[in-house]
């Protein structure tokens, strides 16, 4: 084996050193922590309670049509304009945004909680 071989060799092992320490990094689990969160369902009636609750804490919701008639409501989020449409959730996360949600990821990920008026500011 000349040096090129050998160079060529313990790169090669170097990277995939660096590439099993990536991949452990990359494919580590993680839980999500315990917060809570408001939500609103959005039933495809009820867009003056929705656009209402979404501008009383930031940026400005859009009633839409969509082309079979359907009505559906544009979101500003941090990512960029998301559309809501009937039985989807509108939550507001623990930064103060807004952003729509899907009823079955939203089933998965979430359970309604009991709220003590006496202790909630």
């Amino acid at each position: 084996m000349n040096r090129t071989e050998i160079e060529r060799m313990a790169e090669a092992r170097a990277g995939q050193a660096i590439s099993a320490a990536w991949r452990r990094w990359m494919m580590s689990k993680f839980r999500k922590k315990p917060v809570v969160i408001e939500a609103m369902q959005f039933n495809g009636h009820n867009y003056p309670e929705v656009i209402a609750w979404i501008e009383g804490y930031t940026g400005h919701p859009e009633m839409a049509h969509s082309p079979g008639g359907t009505l559906s409501i544009t979101i500003p989020t941090l990512e960029g304009d998301h559309r809501a449409n009937p039985m989807d959730w509108i939550i507001r996360g623990v930064a103060g945004e807004f952003y729509p949600c899907k009823p079955d990821i939203f089933e998965a990920t979430y359970e309604s909680v009991e709220v003590n008026n006496e202790n909630s500011n």
